[in-house]
């Protein structure tokens, strides 16, 4: 697990609201789908999930070891508030860029982030 803390600049932060409870910046964990160990998620904003890959015919993403995600979603029943991203990519996986050069995937591209399901 690698964890990345990142923080807003002063002009920005100033300008976004955050509930009382909740931090003005980004605490994020990194978790693999290889890996065993589970982030406390009382200590960090969002969680990265790595990988998906971009399947053969371009027009779905494959997630490796899934149960392990959607446990790492289920963290978000201790915090509400836990934003759990998935990266699309790494080693080998070039298929990404093939299917973001045109225009008619990189729509395809924008629906499935708009109407993603949830876990």
């Amino acid at each position: 697990m690698l964890l990345v803390v990142a923080c807003q600049d002063k002009k920005r932060s100033s300008q976004i609201e955050v509930a009382e409870n909740e931090s003005k910046y980004v605490v994020l964990a990194y978790v693999t789908s290889w890996g065993e160990s589970t982030p406390d998620p009382a200590c960090l904003t969002h969680i990265n999930y790595a990988f998906g890959h971009v399947t053969d015919n371009f027009k779905g993403i494959r997630i490796d070891n899934e149960p392990r995600l959607q446990m790492v979603v289920g963290l978000r029943e201790k915090k509400p508030s836990l934003k759990v991203l998935l990266s699309v990519g790494g080693w080998g996986s070039s298929r990404f860029s093939e299917m973001a050069q045109t225009e008619v995937y990189m729509e395809l591209i924008a629906h499935c982030i708009q109407s993603g399901r949830r876990l």
